[in-house]
């Protein structure tokens, strides 16, 4: 049997420093941890090294929104967990300005083409309506942000609600904030891509009860729980420590390095030696890779019209390997590894905090 390499359909006929690049940035899920904001500028000013035109994060893409919503027999309550105020803002901008999603997009990609960092404030609130009714959030979050914040609190335009909702999720520690928007703004970026997907979960609504039960019947599944709730505890504490440093730079040194992927590759791993009769385990490691497959389509699909472009993408650490894997696999795209931002004499000095 003859064995096929995972490797491009042909080699592009240029210079590897004229393909795409990509960085992928694992992170913990920061809403979820106390520390300062501040202590993510040395993260920031390192992200800024790399001169990046494209900006990802792990929110849902609009259009899978769109397609959860037509088909809720198939994505049952996967809009209300992940997209509920997307959609519901949403909405309420497709309203008042009588359009649907797929014409609001439309708008927006024809205005982004044109927008420039002068762009004047009445200008930035027109177009977050239609971000909003386009289900581009985080784009609208980001364009909110550029606006005086006199404007912000003055501007009559768009509902008291929408107003509120931007204005609260800017004050968020979350990484598609504290990290995305921030570092759009720093290279004056005018859109943010949104390139989750959780179009996978069908494949588990009839059969999940199922799973559950062999999953609790499982030793080797509750051995990897519990040494996962001792790694969880253990990177709590480790992320405590550093941060009260005022610098969370090693951390994330920490969270991209082949020893953090290696330990949290054990809770895919463990669904090849669970066996269950079912072969529901195989199935839970099948939708895992669907949904990173579909995210590396969208992260692709966002680099088609910036050829030699640089894009970072935020994703939760246990996606970085997966997509590590997919995208270099592309033609076009080559891969840039978070540590290779840093000269060695800083990878000395971080290396310390950690210990």
């Amino acid at each position: 049997m003859s064995i096929v390499r995972n490797r491009p359909p042909f080699r592009a006929p240029i210079a590897e420093r004229e393909k795409t690049h990509l960085l992928i940035l694992g992170t913990p899920h920061l809403a979820g941890y106390d520390f300062e904001v501040a202590a993510l500028e040395p993260l920031l000013n390192v992200l800024e090294r790399f001169k990046p035109d494209l900006v990802g994060v792990e929110w849902l893409h609009p259009q899978v929104i769109e397609w959860m919503e037509l088909t809720p027999q198939k994505h049952g309550g996967t809009v209300e967990r992940f997209a509920q105020r997307i959609v519901e803002l949403g909405r309420m901008l497709q309203k008042q300005l009588g359009i649907s999603r797929v014409q609001a997009e439309l708008i927006t990609e024809e205005r982004l083409a044109s927008l420039t960092p002068n762009a004047t404030p009445m200008e930035r609130t027109a177009l977050i309506g239609y971000l909003l009714a386009a289900y581009d959030y985080v784009s609208a979050l980001l364009q909110w942000s550029y606006l005086p914040e006199e404007f912000r609190a003055q501007d009559q335009w768009l509902p008291t609600e929408v107003r509120r909702s931007l204005e609260q999720a800017l004050q968020s520690k979350s990484e598609d904030t504290s990290i995305g928007v921030a570092l759009a703004r720093r290279r004056q970026l005018q859109r943010i891509y949104q390139i989750d997907d959780h179009q996978d979960g069908d494949l588990f609504l009839r059969t999940f009860e199922q799973f559950l039960r062999e999953m609790q019947a499982s030793k080797e599944v509750q051995a990897m729980e519990a040494r996962f709730k001792a790694l969880m505890q253990q990177d709590r504490h480790r992320f405590e420590r550093v941060a009260r440093q005022g610098n969370l730079l090693p951390l994330y040194l920490y969270y991209n390095s082949p020893e953090y992927a290696e330990e949290d590759m054990e809770q895919w791993r463990v669904w090849f030696r669970t066996r269950f009769a079912s072969g529901l385990d195989r199935a839970r490691m099948a939708a895992w890779e669907v949904r990173n497959l579909n995210m590396a389509s969208h992260i692709r699909r966002a680099m088609a019209h910036h050829p030699g472009g640089r894009m970072v993408v935020i994703v939760g650490a246990s996606h970085k390997p997966f997509l590590e894997a997919y995208l270099p696999t592309m033609v076009d795209v080559k891969l840039v590894e978070f540590r290779s931002l840093l000269s060695r004499r800083e990878l000395r000095e971080l290396g310390k905090d950690l210990l």
